[in-house]
């Protein structure tokens, strides 16, 4: 070790507790976001109903690409000095990329309100769209050098079984050993923005949104 060491400033916060997660910053009537994603991988976005949405209670509006404020794009080469993870900003065109992209961000008074909203936004794709292919992505990727795989028959089992269960479950696409939740405030003040976010990414967020 070179020189004296020296303390970090963030350590005692978060040793102690005190640190706070990007969500545990309090904000004055604050409005909630959820956004909705696409269930297919390709194609495009015919239509959605955001009017009948956006007259649910508490609902403030649904942002989409029919209304979104339109960006300018992030450079291709690069030279924003950042990387944009997909390169895609949202709600720019109704073109869809890959499956789990944003096409609709539900504003409402509530947390639970715009969950709710957004549970109730209906999307009607392109008769070129298409769903993914769960298995055929598990089977590209299970190869003797991976890890060795076998099914069987799962119509005959059902169909011999004496008793069957039906139920639907929904996992987030959330990272299993994530300690905080996938979360971010953004407060305007006057000409400032203030944005706490979860990302370990700090500058290349800070260089994101201020393009």
């Amino acid at each position: 070790m070179i020189g004296a060491p020296k303390t970090r400033i963030d350590g005692p916060l978060k040793v102690t507790g005190g640190a706070k997660y990007a969500l545990e910053y309090a904000v004055d009537r604050p409005l909630y976001a959820v956004s909705v994603k696409s269930d297919v991988n390709t194609g495009s976005v015919v239509s959605l109903n955001a009017a009948e949405v956006e007259a649910l209670p508490g609902v403030v509006k649904v942002i989409h690409a029919g209304n979104a404020l339109k960006l300018t794009p992030f450079p291709e080469d690069g030279s924003g000095g950042y990387s944009t993870g997909d390169g895609i900003i949202p709600f720019q065109n109704n073109e869809i990329q890959f499956i789990g992209q944003d096409l609709a961000l539900v504003v409402a008074e509530t947390l639970e309100q715009a969950e709710y909203a957004g549970s109730q936004v209906r999307i009607i794709y392109s008769s070129e769209s298409t769903e993914a292919d769960t298995n055929s992505v598990f089977e590209d990727y299970i190869s003797p050098e991976r890890m060795q795989a076998e099914t069987g028959d799962m119509a005959a089992a059902r169909a011999g079984a004496e008793v069957t269960v039906e139920q639907r479950y929904v996992v987030p696409s959330e990272h299993h050993n994530a300690l905080e939740i996938s979360s971010c405030i953004a407060l305007w003040k006057e000409d400032r923005l203030t944005v706490y976010d979860t990302t370990q990414a700090v500058t290349n967020y800070q260089r994101c949104t201020a393009h």
